[in-house]
């Protein structure tokens, strides 16, 4: 038995090296055609979201371009000017907070020097029934 596997040693080892290459390419070859197939059904899906977004953007510059003119024909009244906004009255407690007076606070934020005085005398009466009480996370400490 031996001797017949050495002669046939000459002629498996060429085949081998044939064989063995052809089942690569080929293995190499089915997997290119799943990858090709997978990137044709994401180029679809890509250009149906893209035309589905084209629309979108289409009707949004058509509502904006009915809101312009809707703008244009219609005047809204001007917004009445309601004293200090939200954030100057911030700016003013918090630099009160830190300590500095009326005048200096009233020179930097460009304020009147009244309005001033007024929003932290109306701080002080406002937060006058919560002067005892401790700041949630400070109970028990």
């Amino acid at each position: 038995m031996m001797p017949f596997l050495w002669v046939l040693i000459p002629y498996l080892l060429p085949a081998a090296v044939i064989v063995v290459p052809l089942a690569l390419i080929c293995g190499i070859d089915i997997r290119v055609r799943r990858l090709r197939k997978s990137v044709q059904t994401c180029e679809t899906s890509i250009q149906a979201e893209a035309a589905q977004l084209t629309n979108a953007v289409n009707e949004l510059k058509r509502r904006f371009e009915e809101f312009e003119n809707e703008g244009v024909t219609r005047r809204d009244p001007e917004p009445q000017d309601a004293g200090l906004s939200d954030m100057a009255r911030g700016k003013v407690l918090k630099m009160h907070r830190v300590g500095r007076s009326t005048e200096q606070i009233a020179e930097t934020l460009g304020l009147p020097k009244g309005e001033v005085d007024l929003l932290i005398k109306v701080h002080k009466v406002v937060m006058r029934p919560y002067e005892g009480v401790a700041p949630a996370g400070q109970m028990g400490a």
